[in-house]
């Protein structure tokens, strides 16, 4: 069982806005654009479901979902329909895989 402290240290820089987040990747830049355009405060919960899912392509998926949402008028609350989607893909995942990521 990991303890506090490990959890904690896995993001070092997740509390940074999107905007003081460093890029090292395509990856990175991707979650940066996407944090900013949900008017995220950090990028603590897309780090942690891209750690958790795997890759990048559910979040991109999702944020599609919610970009469409957006231009249909249907969606009141992007960053809360994101953060709902991305962590119902994150449980569905680990039903399939039977994994505990956090």
């Amino acid at each position: 069982m990991k303890n506090f402290k490990e959890s904690r240290s896995r993001f070092p820089l997740s509390e940074k806005h999107p905007s003081e987040y460093p890029i090292g990747n395509t990856e990175d830049a991707i979650c940066v654009d996407i944090a900013l355009a949900l008017q995220e405060p950090n990028m603590k919960f897309i780090l942690a479901r891209r750690y958790q899912l795997g890759s990048i392509s559910k979040i991109q998926d999702v944020f599609a979902v919610v970009k469409d949402a957006i231009h249909k008028g249907t969606c009141r609350n992007p960053r809360g329909l994101f953060n709902y989607l991305l962590t119902r893909e994150w449980k569905k995942r680990q039903k399939e895989y039977g994994a505990d990521d956090g």
